[in-house]
């Protein structure tokens, strides 16, 4: 009986030092856990040499290639308000986009539908080229 009263009053006395040790916690906003992540897909290119980013900006989206070894950004591309679903390295001087677009097909009363289009950017001239773009007879969508 002696024993069990010496651990409990061990105990509490462990409890008491514990709550004084503790440092108080500094409130933090709500709004900082439902925040969205302003970095997403992160990749590095297959050399090693460069990465790339999506970084939110202001609710704009926005392709960011850096040099891996410096973090020096390299070149910064405006991404298209439709969902980007896909960011990856075809070489190192090529970057594959695939997003989705949700709309119904022109001359047919079907719903909308989510269609996932592709495009090709070329960091040494800066241009963007769609896949299966002017398709003749073609829907130039990936997938639907």
């Amino acid at each position: 009986m002696r024993i069990t009263g010496l651990i409990i009053a061990a105990m509490v006395a462990m409890l008491g030092l514990m709550a004084k040790a503790a440092p108080p916690t500094a409130s933090v906003p709500l709004s900082v856990y439902g925040r969205l992540p302003s970095v997403q897909n992160l990749a590095l290119s297959p050399s090693g040499k460069l990465m790339m980013a999506q970084v939110s900006d202001n609710g704009a989206s926005i392709l960011q290639i850096c040099d891996a070894e410096t973090l020096e950004t390299v070149r910064k591309i405006a991404l298209p308000s439709s969902k980007l679903r896909r960011l990856q390295w075809a070489d190192d001087t090529h970057i594959l986009l695939t997003y989705s677009v949700a709309q119904s097909v022109n001359g047919l009363s079907d719903p909308k539908r989510e269609w996932y289009l592709a495009s090709k950017f070329d960091l040494e001239t800066g241009k963007v080229r769609y896949l299966l773009a002017n398709n003749r007879d073609g829907l130039n969508s990936l997938a639907a």
